[in-house]
């Protein structure tokens, strides 16, 4: 049977950062995050990226792929965040990913298994 999942991943990416390669690796790891979650073959899922006061730079990034973007007005952490996504999620089945994490094509094939 073919569930339907909702990927939550609750992001937090300030717009102080120590330097700006720091800043530009870690949208980076956000970016893929999101590249390999669309790039699975199972396709009965949904993204909710939620934004725990997020910059707007992260903001944009998400933009770019069809998901549900949630913001946050202020910051409550990741917690919150993954309760806040898990809300507005319509699957049968939650996956929680951090936002520097990158799948591989079939996880969500395995975890619909």
């Amino acid at each position: 049977m073919n569930y339907k999942i909702s990927v939550i991943v609750p992001f937090f990416y300030s717009n102080f950062v120590e330097s700006s390669e720091d800043k530009n690796f870690s949208l980076l790891s956000f970016d893929k995050c999101l590249s390999s979650i669309f790039k699975s073959d199972y396709k009965n899922f949904e993204v909710l990226a939620v934004s725990d006061n997020s910059s707007k730079e992260s903001l944009k990034i998400a933009s770019k792929y069809p998901c549900k973007i949630i913001k946050s007005k202020k910051n409550h952490g990741a917690a919150f965040s993954r309760n806040k996504g898990a809300y507005f999620a319509n699957g049968k089945i939650l996956v929680f990913l951090d936002s520097d994490v990158e799948i591989k094509t079939n996880a969500l094939s395995i975890i619909n298994n």
